[in-house]
C-alpha cells in the first residue's frame, strides 16, 4: 500500500509486525523478530538494540503476543516512538490480566490491562512516561473467548460484566497514536 505524499508523488507504506515469529502479519509487513529460526525479514532484538530505522520513518508497528515478554517496556516503548512517524500507531495485542494465557506461558513477565498504556498517553493523570514517547490512545477493544456463551452474555451484560469472570477476556488490544 502506498500513500499520497503532495504533487502526485507517492511512497510506499512502511510497517511492522514486531516480534513476528513463523507468523508474519500479511498486507506489507515487515517482519521483525530477535530469533532468525523463524525467518523475519529483520533480525533484532528490540530489548537489546535499535530498530534498523531511522527516525520518524515508520508508519505502523503492530505487535501480537509480545509486549508481556517485554522486562524493559519502557525503552521498547521509547524505541517504538522513534521509528513511527507523526501520528504512526503502535497496535499491541496482549493477552488480559486475568486470562489463563496470561499465566500460562512461564516466559510471561508482565501481565496487561485495559489501562496499562494510560502511563504513555499525553494529558493522563499517569502519564509518567509521556515526556519521553508520548503516545495518544485511540482504541482499547477486548478479544473475547469465542465460546457463543460468552457473546451472549456480553449481549445481555455488557463488557464490564464480564470483566468480573476470568478466562472471558482472553486479550487486549491497543491502538496507540505517536505525538511528535
Amino acid at each position: 500500500m502506498s500513500v499520497e505524499v503532495g504533487d502526485s508523488v507517492t511512497r510506499k507504506l512502511l510497517k511492522l509486525d514486531l516480534g513476528c515469529g513463523r507468523y508474519k502479519k500479511t498486507g506489507g509487513y515487515v517482519g521483525v523478530d530477535k530469533f532468525a529460526s523463524v525467518s523475519p525479514d529483520v533480525v533484532c532484538d528490540i530489548e537489546k538494540e535499535s530498530l534498523p530505522y531511522p527516525d520518524s520513518t515508520v508508519d505502523e508497528i503492530y505487535s501480537s503476543q509480545v509486549f508481556e515478554h517485554l522486562r524493559d517496556l519502557n525503552s521498547v516503548m521509547d524505541e517504538c516512538h522513534r521509528v513511527l512517524r507523526p501520528n504512526g500507531l503502535l497496535h499491541i495485542v496482549v493477552p488480559y490480566w486475568s486470562s489463563e494465557g496470561a499465566f500460562r506461558d512461564p516466559t510471561h513477565v508482565r501481565f496487561f490491562s485495559e489501562k496499562s498504556f494510560d502511563y504513555w498517553e499525553v494529558g493522563n493523570e499517569c502519564a509518567y512516561y509521556s515526556a519521553v514517547a508520548p503516545y495518544k490512545i485511540e482504541s482499547v477493544e477486548f478479544n473475547l473467548h469465542p465460546s457463543s456463551l460468552v457473546r451472549w452474555v456480553r449481549r445481555i451484560f455488557g463488557v464490564r460484566f464480564l470483566k468480573a469472570f476470568n478466562n472471558m477476556i482472553v486479550s487486549v488490544e491497543f491502538k496507540l497514536r505517536a505525538v511528535k
